[in-house]
Protein backbone atom coordinates (compact mmCIF):
# COMPACT_ATOMS: atom_id res chain seq x y z
CA UNK A 1 0.00 0.00 0.00
CA UNK A 2 1.25 3.47 -0.89
CA UNK A 3 2.42 5.26 2.28
CA UNK A 4 0.78 8.49 1.07
CA UNK A 5 -2.59 6.90 1.82
CA UNK A 6 -1.68 5.89 5.36
CA UNK A 7 -1.90 9.45 6.62
CA UNK A 8 -5.69 9.26 6.21
CA UNK A 9 -5.98 6.84 9.11
CA UNK A 10 -3.51 8.76 11.25
CA UNK A 11 -4.74 12.33 11.16
CA UNK A 12 -8.38 12.15 10.07
CA UNK A 13 -8.99 14.22 6.96
CA UNK A 14 -11.04 14.03 3.80
CA UNK A 15 -9.67 14.51 0.29
CA UNK A 16 -11.85 16.07 -2.41
CA UNK A 17 -12.19 14.45 -5.82
CA UNK A 18 -9.71 15.70 -8.46
CA UNK A 19 -12.42 17.21 -10.67
CA UNK A 20 -13.51 19.44 -7.79
CA UNK A 21 -9.97 20.70 -7.27
CA UNK A 22 -9.71 21.27 -11.03
CA UNK A 23 -12.92 23.30 -11.06
CA UNK A 24 -11.74 25.46 -8.16
CA UNK A 25 -8.37 26.06 -9.81
CA UNK A 26 -10.02 27.02 -13.10
CA UNK A 27 -12.21 29.55 -11.28
CA UNK A 28 -9.12 31.03 -9.60
CA UNK A 29 -6.74 30.93 -12.55
CA UNK A 30 -7.21 34.55 -13.64
CA UNK A 31 -6.68 35.70 -10.04
CA UNK A 32 -3.52 33.68 -9.42
CA UNK A 33 -1.00 35.11 -11.86
CA UNK A 34 2.47 36.34 -11.01
CA UNK A 35 2.37 39.11 -8.42
CA UNK A 36 -0.93 38.06 -6.88
CA UNK A 37 -1.44 36.80 -3.33
CA UNK A 38 -3.70 33.86 -2.61
CA UNK A 39 -4.90 32.39 0.68
CA UNK A 40 -5.65 28.66 0.79
CA UNK A 41 -7.79 27.90 3.85
CA UNK A 42 -7.74 24.27 4.89
CA UNK A 43 -4.73 23.63 2.68
CA UNK A 44 -4.78 19.90 3.43
CA UNK A 45 -2.34 17.83 1.40
CA UNK A 46 -0.88 20.96 -0.24
CA UNK A 47 -2.03 19.95 -3.74
CA UNK A 48 -4.17 23.01 -4.47
CA UNK A 49 -1.63 25.26 -2.72
CA UNK A 50 1.14 24.09 -5.05
CA UNK A 51 -1.06 24.36 -8.14
CA UNK A 52 -1.98 27.95 -7.29
CA UNK A 53 1.71 28.77 -6.88
CA UNK A 54 2.55 27.17 -10.22
CA UNK A 55 0.07 29.60 -11.79
CA UNK A 56 2.38 32.33 -10.50
CA UNK A 57 0.80 33.43 -7.23
CA UNK A 58 2.40 33.80 -3.83
CA UNK A 59 0.34 31.43 -1.71
CA UNK A 60 -0.22 31.12 2.02
CA UNK A 61 -1.89 27.92 3.17
CA UNK A 62 -3.41 27.60 6.61
CA UNK A 63 -4.33 24.23 8.11
CA UNK A 64 -5.32 23.44 11.71
CA UNK A 65 -3.97 19.87 11.74
CA UNK A 66 -0.25 19.90 12.44
CA UNK A 67 0.35 16.40 11.07
CA UNK A 68 -1.31 17.34 7.81
CA UNK A 69 0.79 20.49 7.52
CA UNK A 70 3.93 18.38 7.96
CA UNK A 71 2.75 15.92 5.30
CA UNK A 72 1.82 18.71 2.88
CA UNK A 73 5.29 20.22 3.21
CA UNK A 74 6.82 16.81 2.45
CA UNK A 75 4.52 16.48 -0.58
CA UNK A 76 5.54 19.85 -1.98
CA UNK A 77 9.21 19.40 -1.14
CA UNK A 78 9.29 16.11 -3.06
CA UNK A 79 8.77 17.70 -6.51
CA UNK A 80 8.41 21.45 -5.98
CA UNK A 81 10.99 22.35 -3.36
CA UNK A 82 11.71 25.64 -5.13
CA UNK A 83 8.28 26.92 -4.06
CA UNK A 84 9.23 26.52 -0.41
CA UNK A 85 12.82 27.70 -0.77
CA UNK A 86 11.70 30.90 -2.49
CA UNK A 87 8.87 31.34 0.07
CA UNK A 88 6.41 31.52 -2.80
CA UNK A 89 4.50 28.96 -0.73
CA UNK A 90 4.12 29.09 3.04
CA UNK A 91 1.91 26.74 5.01
CA UNK A 92 0.99 27.68 8.55
CA UNK A 93 -0.55 25.71 11.39
CA UNK A 94 -3.59 27.57 12.66
CA UNK A 95 -7.34 28.02 12.80
CA UNK A 96 -8.50 30.14 9.88
CA UNK A 97 -11.49 31.31 11.92
CA UNK A 98 -8.99 33.16 14.09
CA UNK A 99 -6.74 34.24 11.27
CA UNK A 100 -3.14 33.81 12.26
CA UNK A 101 -1.40 37.03 13.27
CA UNK A 102 1.05 36.47 10.42
CA UNK A 103 -1.92 36.75 8.02
CA UNK A 104 -4.21 39.19 9.79
CA UNK A 105 -4.45 42.47 7.92
CA UNK A 106 -3.14 41.03 4.65
CA UNK A 107 -5.45 41.42 1.66
CA UNK A 108 -5.55 38.65 -0.93
CA UNK A 109 -6.37 38.68 -4.62
CA UNK A 110 -8.06 35.31 -4.20
CA UNK A 111 -9.11 32.93 -1.46
CA UNK A 112 -9.71 29.22 -1.76
CA UNK A 113 -11.43 27.46 1.11
CA UNK A 114 -11.32 23.68 1.36
CA UNK A 115 -14.01 23.33 4.03
CA UNK A 116 -17.74 24.05 4.02
CA UNK A 117 -19.49 27.00 5.61
CA UNK A 118 -23.21 27.68 5.76
CA UNK A 119 -22.68 31.28 4.76
CA UNK A 120 -19.70 33.37 3.76
CA UNK A 121 -17.83 34.46 6.93
CA UNK A 122 -16.93 38.08 7.54
CA UNK A 123 -13.26 37.25 8.24
CA UNK A 124 -12.84 35.72 4.78
CA UNK A 125 -14.59 38.60 3.04
CA UNK A 126 -12.53 41.17 4.93
CA UNK A 127 -9.31 39.42 3.85
CA UNK A 128 -10.21 39.66 0.14
CA UNK A 129 -9.11 42.64 -1.96
CA UNK A 130 -11.70 44.67 -3.83
CA UNK A 131 -12.26 42.90 -7.15
CA UNK A 132 -10.87 39.64 -5.78
CA UNK A 133 -12.52 36.24 -5.91
CA UNK A 134 -13.30 33.62 -3.31
CA UNK A 135 -14.10 29.98 -4.10
CA UNK A 136 -15.58 27.77 -1.39
CA UNK A 137 -18.25 25.17 -0.63
CA UNK A 138 -21.44 26.66 0.79
CA UNK A 139 -23.97 24.60 2.72
CA UNK A 140 -24.65 22.73 5.98
CA UNK A 141 -22.46 19.93 7.27
CA UNK A 142 -24.80 17.19 6.04
CA UNK A 143 -25.60 18.96 2.75
CA UNK A 144 -26.68 20.02 0.33
CA UNK A 145 -23.45 21.95 -0.33
CA UNK A 146 -22.45 23.73 -3.54
CA UNK A 147 -19.10 24.76 -4.94
CA UNK A 148 -19.52 28.52 -5.01
CA UNK A 149 -17.66 31.60 -6.14
CA UNK A 150 -18.17 35.31 -5.71
CA UNK A 151 -16.18 38.42 -6.69
CA UNK A 152 -15.83 41.27 -4.23
CA UNK A 153 -17.66 44.39 -5.35
CA UNK A 154 -18.47 45.91 -1.96
CA UNK A 155 -17.55 45.58 1.70
CA UNK A 156 -20.93 44.07 2.54
CA UNK A 157 -20.82 40.28 2.76
CA UNK A 158 -23.07 38.88 0.03
CA UNK A 159 -25.92 36.55 0.90
CA UNK A 160 -25.96 33.01 -0.52
CA UNK A 161 -28.53 34.00 -3.16
CA UNK A 162 -26.13 36.63 -4.53
CA UNK A 163 -23.32 34.14 -5.13
CA UNK A 164 -22.67 31.75 -8.04
CA UNK A 165 -23.51 28.24 -6.85
CA UNK A 166 -22.22 25.75 -9.41
CA UNK A 167 -22.69 22.08 -8.48
CA UNK A 168 -23.18 19.88 -5.45
CA UNK A 169 -20.20 18.81 -3.38
CA UNK A 170 -19.57 17.31 0.05
CA UNK A 171 -16.85 18.81 2.24
CA UNK A 172 -16.14 18.62 5.95
CA UNK A 173 -17.16 21.86 7.67
CA UNK A 174 -14.71 24.43 8.96
CA UNK A 175 -14.10 23.17 12.45
CA UNK A 176 -11.44 22.30 15.01
CA UNK A 177 -9.10 19.33 15.33
CA UNK A 178 -11.03 17.72 18.20
CA UNK A 179 -14.28 17.68 16.20
CA UNK A 180 -12.52 16.10 13.25
CA UNK A 181 -10.88 13.39 15.35
CA UNK A 182 -14.13 12.62 17.22
CA UNK A 183 -16.00 12.35 13.92
CA UNK A 184 -13.60 9.76 12.51
CA UNK A 185 -13.67 7.67 15.68
CA UNK A 186 -17.25 6.71 14.82
CA UNK A 187 -16.40 5.44 11.32
CA UNK A 188 -16.18 1.64 11.17
CA UNK A 189 -15.75 1.16 7.41
CA UNK A 190 -12.24 0.07 6.42
CA UNK A 191 -10.84 2.94 4.31
CA UNK A 192 -8.39 0.51 2.73
CA UNK A 193 -10.39 -2.36 1.12
CA UNK A 194 -8.67 -5.59 0.13
CA UNK A 195 -8.55 -4.70 -3.55
CA UNK A 196 -6.20 -1.81 -2.76
CA UNK A 197 -3.71 -4.18 -1.15
CA UNK A 198 -4.11 -6.66 -3.99
CA UNK A 199 -3.25 -3.98 -6.52
CA UNK A 200 -0.12 -3.15 -4.59
CA UNK A 201 0.93 -6.82 -4.51
CA UNK A 202 0.68 -7.01 -8.29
Amino acid sequence: MNNDYLIISRIFFQISAPHIHASALELLSSFSSKGSKVLDIGSGTGYVTACLARMGAEVIGIEHMKGLVEQSLKNIRRNHSDLLESKQVRILVGDARELDKRIEGTKFDAIHCGAAVEKLPQYMWSSLKDGGRIVLPIGPEDGPQYLTYVDKKSEQVPSNKDMHMLFRVLYVPITNTKWQEDRWQHITVDPFPDEVDNDEDE
